[in-house]
């Protein structure tokens, strides 16, 4: 009998590396060894990159420095290409894919930085409780969602979670996953690797995380990584930066002026619309609490907010 939800770790492409064990929680990256400057040395020393070792600027830095050449880029089209087919001929399920490409993205993307013993990904059954308390919801539902958990000695491990749902295996739901999954592995390279350090840098977490997850830094990453994936697989893939732009900045209760749109690809009256989306939502359910009127279902994104545990 199938269980109702069941984890994926993903294995290493290429020869295992041996991580060193994470710092504690109170060590900071400041009083370590500085990065190269060099990018090419900067490029080698990426592999060597620590647990909780990194000041946002520096992620960006990694991201950027991925080596998103053409041979690669090349490399990611034959792989999702061959897979697309499988997925028509119905020998492989769009579940399969994610499991395969997790691996795939963390060798272009993040310097083979998100192991198995790091980085999980799991899938809840349809019918399990939590499938069904997530798709019951009128509003806030989430195809997927990331959780950053601490364990002993400070370990970290970051979870990956995709509902299971009924929609049919072709191109543009296997585009989604994908774009999904991009979203949610970049929420699991910020957990796992950006410092929070109570001398230096857990005060400067909210402002650069954002209150959804979604803040400047993650934005930054999200184009770099979304640009390529769209000249490697398709022009319609994306992270949903829109959609979560949109409500960090509800959340903050703040304008589009407060953030570099254009800079980040970003159409400022796409935005403002869906920040008046979610402005209606809330009036909505004012309404439905002194039951003036039904609440209205929120529309699903192909990606949910990082969520931290």
């Amino acid at each position: 009998m199938r269980s109702s939800a069941i984890s994926i770790t993903h294995t290493m492409v290429g020869k295992p590396q041996q991580l060193p064990r994470p710092r504690a929680m109170s060590a900071c990256h400041l009083s370590s060894e500085d990065l190269p400057k060099s990018s090419k040395e900067r490029y080698t020393n990426w592999f060597r990159t620590k647990p909780l070792s990194l000041t946002h600027e520096q992620a960006i830095e990694l991201i950027n420095d991925a080596n998103l050449a053409p041979e690669k880029l090349r490399i990611l089209t034959y792989r999702f290409t061959w897979r697309l087919q499988a997925l028509e001929c119905g020998t492989m399920s769009n579940q399969v894919l994610l499991e395969q490409f997790l691996p795939i993205f963390d060798m272009i993307f993040f310097f083979d930085l998100l192991q198995p013993e790091l980085c999980q990904l799991r899938f809840i059954a349809k019918g399990a409780p939590k499938w069904i308390a997530n798709f019951e919801k009128k509003s806030g539902r989430m195809n997927a969602y990331t959780n950053r958990c601490e364990r002993k000695e400070s370990s970290i491990i970051s979870r990956i979670t995709f509902f299971e749902k009924d929609l049919a295996d072709d191109k543009t739901q296997t585009l989604a996953h994908l774009g999904t999954l991009a979203h949610e592995m970049l929420h699991s390279f910020f957990h796992i690797y950006v410092c929070r350090c109570e001398e230096k840098c857990k005060a400067h977490l909210k402002e650069k995380n954002g209150l959804t997850g979604h803040g400047l830094p993650w934005h930054r990453c999200a184009l770099t990584i979304e640009t390529a994936l769209q000249k490697a697989l398709d022009p319609s893939i994306h992270l949903s930066r829109t959609l979560v732009m949109a409500k960090e900045l509800n959340q903050r209760n703040e304008s589009t002026s407060t953030m570099p749109l254009g800079e980040l690809g970003l159409v400022v009256s796409e935005v403002e619309h869906r920040i008046a989306q979610y402005k209606s939502m809330v009036k909505t359910k004012v309404k439905e609490v002194k039951g003036d009127g039904p609440e209205s279902d929120d529309s699903e994104g192909t990606a949910s907010d990082g969520t931290v545990c």
